[in-house]
């Protein structure tokens, strides 16, 4: 019989330290420069076509711009996927040389999604494009400044969540491309296809899970080994996952959009997931669970939500939710990982017990919200 290990000999023990192959560009006066440039150059674009002269005739029909808006949305969600690839390809391959092909993809499309929420704001002088183009902005400027935050304290721990999801740069591009989208779905809803309709949105509310994610997976209590709460922190994990689903549900009144949502997200989420390590780089000595225990205890969560819409409110709705998905993906977790990495049903259970909570207080106050 395998003995288990301490779960607090886990969290307290020390990481191991990266060997990392992500090297910086320049020296810190080339990394300012080459940050204050692109910041100066989409500072002087954003005040210039702010300024333009509109005529009554050039304004965008409202079948243009919904068109012109989902165009946006595809173009901001294959940055995202190519962020995903990004994230795989600095744990698996490492990164030696600038123009590697996720970022030449990432770039890309973001510089893409630009040019058309500036074009849009040109066309309409809507104040709702020009906080989308400012937004998709900080994606290129967070390019300089990763690297000029690599100068300044080094390149990020892969075995360290805090470091990956908390490092200003990456903070930047997450939250500038999750407003982004969020601020395309008004737009998109003047779209009069139902079917056109809920696939954009669907699709938009897909990437902005998956970037909330991010955003929190220092909270997970598997990855890092709960790095800032421990089991406990599974309940914000959840938090998040929730908010998305029972808000699309509250924007497009629960026609089982949930369900393609989430099988979107996990689209997106497997494309960043994968064991390949390259050689210069130390991960968490543990395996992953395996990529179909996710999909399951996503999908199960997302058919309760969709399956009692409207038979149960949404805080009850939440934390029924998100406590099958806690009990799916952290009671047979175990099962897959290093001996070394066991932990027991009552670990299991706090995050049972966090999730329920944090789906509850999710549903909560997205309705609070949804009414405002």
């Amino acid at each position: 019989m395998i003995k288990l290990a301490h779960i607090e000999d886990i969290f307290n023990s020390p990481l191991p330290t990266q060997v990392s192959s992500l090297p910086v560009y320049g020296n810190f006066y080339t990394a300012l420069i080459a940050l204050v440039f692109v910041i100066a150059i989409l500072s002087a674009a954003y005040f210039i076509i702010g300024r333009l002269p509109l005529s009554k005739k050039d304004k965008l029909t409202p079948w243009h711009e919904v068109a012109l808006a989902k165009l946006t949305v595809t173009f901001i969600l294959a940055g995202s996927a190519a962020a995903g690839w990004d994230v795989w390809w600095h744990r698996a391959v490492g990164r030696d040389r600038l123009f590697e092909p996720p970022h030449i993809f990432l770039y890309t499309f973001a510089s893409i999604a630009i040019l058309l929420s500036i074009y849009g704001w040109y066309r309409t002088h809507k104040k709702s494009w020009k906080k989308i183009a400012g937004f998709i902005s900080l994606i290129p400027i967070s390019a300089p400044f990763d690297n000029f935050w690599h100068i300044m304290f080094g390149v990020e721990d892969l075995s360290k969540p805090v470091s990956l999801s908390w490092s200003p740069p990456h903070m930047l591009l997450d939250i500038g491309a999750m407003m982004g989208l969020i601020m395309l779905v008004p737009i998109l809803m003047h779209e009069r296809k139902e079917t056109q309709r809920s696939f954009f949105i669907d699709l938009a509310f897909a990437a902005v899970m998956v970037m909330g994610l991010f955003l929190v997976m220092p909270f997970h209590p598997t990855e890092g080994w709960g790095q800032v709460a421990g089991f406990w922190g599974t309940g914000v994990f959840a938090a998040v996952i929730i908010s998305v689903m029972i808000y699309s549900q509250k924007i497009l009144s629960g026609s089982y959009d949930v369900v393609r949502i989430t099988m979107y997200s996990l689209i997106l989420m497997s494309i960043s997931y994968g064991k390949e390590t390259a050689p210069g780089i130390i991960l968490m000595p543990h395996d992953r669970q395996p990529f179909w225990l996710y999909v399951f205890a996503f999908m199960v969560s997302a058919i309760i939500l969709d399956i009692f819409f409207k038979k149960l409110n949404p805080i009850a709705r939440g934390a029924f939710a998100a406590g099958a998905w806690a009990a799916i993906l952290f009671i047979f977790s175990p099962m897959f990982l290093d001996p070394q990495f066991y932990y027991p049903i009552s670990e299991s259970a706090k995050t049972i017990i966090s999730s329920i909570a944090g789906g509850g207080l999710a549903g909560f106050l997205i309705s609070k919200i949804h009414k405002a």
